[in-house]
């Protein structure tokens, strides 16, 4: 039979994959602490501050499958429930000084299920694409990121072409200690070139092309002109400013989030790790033979004349065993198996074995063995040349524990 054995090669790429992981999780603490230093001392290096965010009013609006957008007072757009996948597009009022980065903040309102911000049942949305365009070219996004996210659907991925990927804010494994759905949150958006104040408004698409009704309930959008460094910091290092022995559990848990987001090389190493489980999987396996014994061994009959077709059954089904001529098998006499003829060709007493190797030996030296019939030792065979040589050399051989060496 086969059995699907794994590639020797792949075991050890998997167990070194591990073993490097291993040696980043043991060093982790020491790693976040360096970086948790590194990145206050960049900041305050840079002088970097919060960003100046000013809130850009709705001038005209438009759902593509029937939701109702009201402009409330504080300029954000409240959605009514529409078509299951809806498009909006905003017209926001031409920003009085140019734009680096633009905010979408998700709110949450009565009016909507679980107070929102989304308006599937329990609040939640899958924004899976965002266009921002001024003077009716498109703009380019250079990052996009946010304050929450739910596993698997980061802002980052509103910037690919996929319709089955987006931004949504449930909360699961992985997420930041403390985070909640049902409140506000907010995705930046890093332009890769400053909108100019130039009077002209700027447009902005949201696109919901997965999960019917996960569309958002109520949003608005702001605009900055900082730096796109400068922007969605502020919480980490709010808690990176405070003295490590006040922080609390959340704070820690919080660190350690970001710090594993940032740690490139443990992305790295999961990669690898990921990689080589990859390569172990179905299909990637060697295939080796293996013997087994039936529970019930088959029968086996003489064959008269050697003739397969003619069994003497009359005479009854054979049992395993050697020639009478040679010492019978140990082990169980009732039903020997391979392993029991195994360690008779190796008895210390067997008359064959050793005389056999060590003759085919000196042939590979000398070019003609003792024996000159190396592979018939019977009655056929010729008679050794030097047998008491023979003789001495098998059992220096058996002696020596049957190296070969």
């Amino acid at each position: 039979m086969l059995l699907d054995r794994p590639d020797p090669a792949k075991v050890k790429a998997l167990d070194d994959a591990q073993a490097a992981l291993a040696a980043l999780e043991r060093s982790k603490a020491k790693r976040q602490e360096a970086w948790e230093r590194d990145s206050l001392a960049n900041r305050e290096k840079s002088g970097a501050s919060a960003a100046d965010w000013s809130p850009l009013k709705p001038l005209a609006f438009s759902a593509v499958d029937g939701a109702t957008l009201t402009a409330l007072d504080d300029g954000s757009v409240l959605a009514a429930k529409g078509g299951p996948r809806e498009i909006y597009t905003v017209r926001l009022e031409a920003p009085r000084q140019p734009v680096a980065a633009l905010r979408l903040r998700v709110l949450t309102d009565d009016s909507l299920p679980s107070r929102g911000p989304g308006l599937a049942g329990n609040g939640n949305f899958v924004l899976t694409r965002v266009d921002i365009r001024h003077g009716g070219r498109p703009v380019a996004v250079a990052s996009a990121q946010e304050d929450h996210a739910q596993p698997g659907f980061s802002a980052a991925l509103l910037l690919d072409d996929d319709p089955a990927t987006g931004w949504a804010i449930n909360v699961g494994k992985g997420s930041a200690p403390g985070a909640k759905m049902n409140a506000p949150h907010e995705a930046h958006f890093l332009l890769a070139e400053p909108i100019p104040a130039d009077g002209q408004p700027i447009e902005v698409v949201l696109r919901h092309e997965v999960n019917d009704y996960y569309n958002i309930g109520r949003f608005a959008v702001d605009a900055s002109p900082a730096a796109p460094a400068t922007l969605g910091v502020e919480k980490l290092f709010s808690v990176l400013s405070l003295d490590p022995a006040g922080r609390s559990a959340d704070d820690k848990k919080y660190l350690a989030t970001e710090f594993d987001k940032a740690d490139a090389g443990k992305r790295r190493a999961i990669a690898a790790v990921s990689a080589a489980k990859k390569a172990l999987g179905f299909g990637e396996t060697v295939k080796t033979m293996v013997m087994r014994d039936l529970a019930e061994p088959r029968e086996t009959f003489l064959l008269v004349r050697g003739d397969f077709l003619r069994p003497d059954t009359e005479g009854g089904p054979l049992t395993a065993g050697v020639p009478a001529i040679f010492p019978g098998l140990a082990g169980n006499p009732g039903h020997p198996d391979r392993l029991d003829l195994a360690k008779w060709l190796v008895r210390p007493d067997h008359p064959l074995t050793p005389r056999v190797t060590v003759n085919r030996v000196w042939m590979r030296y000398f070019g003609k063995g003792l024996v000159a019939t190396e592979n018939d030792f019977g009655t056929q065979g010729a008679y050794p040349t030097h047998a008491e040589l023979l003789d001495w050399l098998s059992r220096w051989f058996v002696e020596n524990g049957w190296s070969m060496k």
